[in-house]
């Protein structure tokens, strides 16, 4: 993941795109990502929509710890 800050606005709002890749017994998925993240204390927060190779449509909500190296997602498909 690249993460910027685009609109170079003070209050921590800023962007990101990157690549993921999955592999099940079934085969290995990949996506793109784009989406936004905000502080939230002394983590981030991402959320984004994102295609996949599988033809699903996965929506996500992130809690990025770069501190504590942890990444916390909760995903749902949405088509």
């Amino acid at each position: 993941m690249h993460f910027t800050n685009k609109l170079n606005n003070t209050n921590g709002i800023g962007e990101f795109t990157g690549f993921a890749w999955s592999q099940t017994p079934e085969g290995i998925t990949e996506a793109t990502l784009q989406g936004v993240t905000r502080p939230e204390g002394d983590k981030f927060i991402g959320y984004s929509y994102d295609a996949l190779t599988n033809g699903k449509i996965m929506q996500w909500r992130g809690e990025f710890d770069f501190i504590a190296n942890k990444i916390k997602l909760e995903v749902k498909e949405v088509l």
